[in-house]
């Protein structure tokens, strides 16, 4: 019965940063393609760097999802709560950085996104953890 709980913590969580990264992927493709069309009519919006929306809104948006996820990753698992979210971070993470690699290489910052996912990954778990003292 255990061992069923904790595929289930681990697919349940993984599913739900899976299902909630595509929903946002949508979101920000049809974001990009308004705001395209929106610069059409006004030139100045051309001046601004489009990488401000990842930085600023798309990364903390994915670390806020993988939370999210850790949290019901232990939510599930309720023991052995850092195995099991580090279970999820790692698939997760590796599955989007590996969609998003160019030519099979990591950049740096590839390599720091990686790791702050995965850390609000465990984070989430944790706070689960301390806010139901297991």
């Amino acid at each position: 019965m255990e061992f069923m709980k904790s595929i289930l913590s681990v697919i349940t969580g993984s599913a739900f940063i899976i299902i909630t990264f595509l929903v946002l992927q949508l979101v920000a493709l049809l974001t990009m393609v308004s705001y395209k069309m929106l610069s059409k009519d006004y030139p100045f919006l051309n001046e601004i760097d489009p990488s401000i929306f990842r930085y600023l809104i798309a990364i903390p948006a994915f670390l806020l999802v993988m939370f999210v996820g850790g949290y019901i990753t232990a939510m599930i698992a309720k023991n052995k709560v850092l195995l099991h979210t580090l279970i999820v971070g790692v698939i997760t993470a590796a599955g989007s950085m590996g969609l998003a690699l160019d030519y099979m290489k990591i950049t740096l910052t590839g390599a720091i996104v990686m790791a702050l996912m995965l850390a609000a990954t465990v984070a989430g778990g944790m706070f689960w953890q301390r806010r139901n003292k297991v």
